[in-house]
């Protein structure tokens, strides 16, 4: 449950409560299931808090901190927050029904089984967010970064989509794309890639647009790839599906130096298995082959250590061989056929024994 002496602080006034935080950046904030309806609680710090259950219906939250915050279960219904910012927040099965989140931001977010219907989403920033299963029914998402976003499952019946970004977006046959709205829509962040490429989409194009990533998954690495791995992993899923309609489609460089990696699926194919068992198997095999450089590192490294102890105990003897007297030092060069320079002649040292 709430801690009361936080409430007592937050219903005291955003500028008493942000300095608080600020003067106690190490406080564990919590606000379970807190009465906080109605509050004006523009501009406040609530970054890290446990909002779990709170009632929040119809606070003023525009331009609020609400990164990595914890709404689970939260009810916000009619809330406004405009500008603010949820990014990585947690807000499963939160009630934000006709919410206002125009130029939110909640990239990262985690809103999967969230309640979203008829929530103002213009111009809101979901790119990476997790909205699987999420109800959005109605939604205006007009120019919404859906970048992506995860939305397997989610129901989109009569949202507005017109000029949302839905680039690499994760989306399954379970998606309901019932009645939408959209006139045109951008294949790339930054408005790029529009499509139609002018005016707006005909009867059925969107629908039609959209198929096609139904019928892929998009397996996306940021940091690079190693091939090895992925091609051991692609090739156990073809042999485990016994399909020949699984094929890589397309492979795009992107410009920061990460892959987006496109696979065709069967028809009715669980699209969020097939990329969970690329994804799983992609990162055993990569530990595998990186272990195996470890160990192929280390033993180098070995070698090289007894290589510069070896090195190192030749030097010792050369040493002492130097500091001897010029007689040994003669005898030695002697009898492996050195020169001994300036310690003398080897003429006036008599051969080893004939054997």
């Amino acid at each position: 449950m709430a801690n009361p002496e936080h409430v007592e602080r937050l219903k005291a006034g955003v500028e008493e409560w942000n300095e608080w935080r600020r003067a106690n950046p190490d406080a564990l904030i919590n606000l379970e299931g807190a009465d906080l309806s109605h509050s004006n609680l523009d501009h406040v710090n609530l970054d890290h808090v446990n909002l779990d259950h709170v009632n929040l219906d119809y606070v003023n939250l525009s331009h609020a901190n609400l990164c990595s915050a914890h709404l689970s279960c939260a009810y916000l219904w009619g809330a406004d927050l405009v500008g603010a910012s949820l990014s990585r927040a947690y807000l499963g099965n939160a009630q934000l029904s006709n919410a206002h989140l125009s130029g939110g931001r909640l990239s990262g977010g985690r809103l999967s089984g969230g309640h979203l219907s008829g929530a103002d989403l213009w111009c809101t920033d979901l790119s990476d967010a997790d909205l699987s299963d999420a109800n959005l029914s109605d939604a205006d998402l007009t120019n919404a970064n859906l970048a992506i976003a995860s939305v397997l499952g989610a129901n989109f019946s009569g949202a507005v989509l017109t000029g949302a970004c839905i680039e690499d977006w994760n989306i399954n046959s379970q998606t309901n794309l019932a009645g939408i709205i959209c006139e045109y829509i951008y294949l790339q962040q930054g408005q790029q890639k529009r499509r139609p490429l002018s005016g707006t989409f005909a009867p059925g194009d969107f629908a039609r647009l959209v198929q096609k990533t139904v019928s892929t998954i998009d397996l996306i690495f940021r940091n690079g790839i190693n091939w090895e791995a992925f091609a051991q992993s692609y090739e156990q899923l073809r042999i485990e599906a016994g399909s020949d309609e699984l094929k890589i489609k397309s492979i795009e460089d992107k410009d920061d130096g990460g892959f987006v990696v496109r696979v065709n699926t069967p028809p009715g194919a669980d699209n969020a298995k097939i990329q969970q068992f690329l994804e799983e198997n992609y990162q055993k095999r990569l530990k595998a082959i990186e272990d195996r450089y470890r160990a192929q590192l280390q033993a180098k490294d070995e070698k090289l250590d007894i290589y510069r102890q070896e090195n190192t105990n030749l030097w010792a003897i050369a040493q002492a061989l130097a500091t001897r007297p010029p007689s040994v030092t003669q005898n030695i060069n002697a009898i492996y056929g050195g020169n001994a320079g300036s310690v003398g002649s080897a003429q006036n040292i008599n051969p080893p024994p004939e054997p």
